[in-house]
């Protein structure tokens, strides 16, 4: 059993007189390394140590048993379902659950006991945790999952709620981090745990992701990875260009956004990548020729599935809802790059064409022109956009929206117009950046020399 001991007169504001009749008064603080803002949550990236120490301060003396000192991450999911839900109960759905939880054994002879005189004695115990890449489940954890689920499910998500910088998080669900300090008196033969004083201080997590394989596509030309749209051009305002237009995109490499540690909110302009897109005019009439495009439109948009239940998969398109009654959707757009198209060289194949990718019902061998016009997407980092994850209650994912629009050639005043459309699933995933001109970073102490 610990004793604290008071053999000073207590000035410490929050440390009022306790009588026998009453418990004592206890205050807890918890201190992080280096630089620390304690009205601000710090931010720290896998594999980063989070230190610090805990104070601890009683009027008078103070019997107790252990102390608690753990690190949590929770998740908070709020899912309203449709007014016409079966059964008539139309109350939100709320669901919590703590998916890790980091513990800091605390030895009776790491309590050290300080004398200030201004206050009083107190006790300052040091806690150290390392932020791990996956959520240290056993092994039977969720074992009924496909492995590529579980595997994903079982990384560290972000911090995932709305705060005072604008982001891709919805007001649907939240992810929180905390570190959590309790002194603790048992009851009589190891009964219940009694808390004498907690306390509590949050952080932010943003963990590290690479990108993973390409996601599979449901696609009716059966490959995997690649998304397709087909338009039927016909009709008196077609001629000339009467037709099929295939179009074809493959998914891009991931949008790799920075994370920042620490205090540090710097952020780079915009982030890119690249694409294909790959189109196929197949003309019904002689020497017809494919339809001029004219522009092609990007869009990012960013989707969070919650749900109140476990999910049993990955969803990685934004589609229909998956249970009515117990998931929710939540989905932001944001503009990318988009433009004119400039001269397209167009690529004539008489010798026919096997039939996978850009492939048709038609026998082979009918004459058809190819192009592929090279893409360049561009994401302006005017908000911080979470990296793609999938826990068990919250997928946070991505898809980029594509439109092609064409028009039959000539200089009609009206012009037949016409447009095909496209989602094809992208990553987004985080490097860490550290900024060596901030004065909040964490390569010093925070002490004078």
């Amino acid at each position: 059993m610990y004793t604290f001991t008071n053999i000073s007169k207590s000035v410490f504001g929050k440390a009022q007189s306790a009588t026998p009749s009453q418990p004592t008064e206890v205050t807890l603080t918890i201190t992080l390394e280096h630089f620390d803002n304690p009205s601000l949550p710090k931010t720290f990236a896998t594999g980063d140590e989070i230190g610090g120490y805990v104070s601890m301060e009683m009027p008078e003396t103070t019997e107790f048993d252990a102390v608690s000192i753990t690190l949590e991450g929770t998740v908070t999911t709020f899912v309203r379902p449709p007014l016409l839900s079966p059964g008539g109960n139309n109350r939100d759905h709320k669901n919590s659950q703590t998916f890790l939880t980091l513990k800091e054994p605390v030895d009776r002879w790491e309590l050290r006991r300080i004398n200030t005189n201004a206050i009083k004695w107190f006790y300052q115990i040091p806690f150290r945790f390392e932020v791990p890449p996956d959520q240290r489940k056993p092994r039977e954890w969720q074992a009924h999952l496909r492995e590529s689920v579980r595997h994903a499910q079982l990384k560290i998500p972000p911090s995932h709620e709305k705060n005072s910088v604008p982001s891709t998080a919805p007001n649907i669900a939240s992810i929180s981090y905390c570190i959590k300090a309790k002194l603790l008196k048992y009851g009589p033969q190891d009964g219940p745990e009694n808390p004498l004083g907690e306390t509590s201080r949050m952080i932010r997590m943003v963990p590290v992701v690479t990108e993973e394989p390409p996601l599979p596509i449901c696609s009716t030309l059966g490959k995997e990875s690649i998304a397709a749209a087909t338009a039927y051009l016909g009709g008196n305002a077609w001629t000339g260009s009467q037709g099929k237009m295939e179009m074809e995109v493959a998914q891009p490499k991931s949008l790799c956004v920075p994370v920042s540690t620490g205090y540090d909110t710097w952020q780079k302009e915009s982030v890119e990548t690249r694409a294909e897109m790959k189109l196929r005019f197949e003309p019904i009439e002689v020497n017809g020729m494919p339809p001029k495009l004219t522009r092609i439109t990007a869009k990012l948009r960013a989707a969070t599935r919650v749900s109140s239940t476990s999910m049993s998969d990955c969803p990685y398109r934004i589609g229909t809802r998956a249970d009515g009654t117990t998931d929710g959707l939540s989905v932001e757009t944001i503009p990318l790059v988009g433009g004119t198209v400039q001269e397209v060289k167009w690529h004539r194949d008489l010798t026919g064409h096997k039939r996978d990718a850009m492939s048709s019902d038609q026998a082979g061998g009918r004459r058809h022109l190819t192009t592929v016009l090279p893409l360049r997407l561009v994401l302006p980092l005017q908000k911080q956009y979470l990296p793609t994850f999938h826990s068990s209650l919250i997928s946070h994912f991505y898809v980029v929206v594509l439109v092609l629009s064409f028009r039959m050639h000539g200089d009609s005043i009206s012009p037949k117009k016409e447009s095909m459309r496209l989602e094809v699933p992208i990553q987004v995933s985080s490097e860490l950046f550290v900024n060596r001109d901030s004065h909040f970073s964490d390569d010093s102490d925070g002490e004078g020399e």
